[in-house]
């Protein structure tokens, strides 16, 4: 998370954020679900199982990566 280029270019502390507030969900089961066509960027929904947290991220594709 913390290579990708935000609009704020804020990526880093976002990044931080983001592991600060999940990392212990992560621990447990997860499953995803990945919306849309997905050719630039997706919407992908993790579902933590023990928390029951469902946050939903953006991911942007550039060559074929993610």
């Amino acid at each position: 998370m913390a290579a990708l280029h935000t609009e704020d270019d804020d990526a880093r502390s976002i990044a931080r954020a983001w592991i600060k507030t999940y990392a212990k969900d992560a621990q447990g089961q997860v499953t995803a679900d990945f919306e849309g066509a997905g050719s630039v960027r997706q919407e992908v929904v993790l579902h933590f199982a023990e928390s029951r947290r469902t946050p939903e991220i953006t991911v942007r594709i550039d060559n074929e990566t993610w």
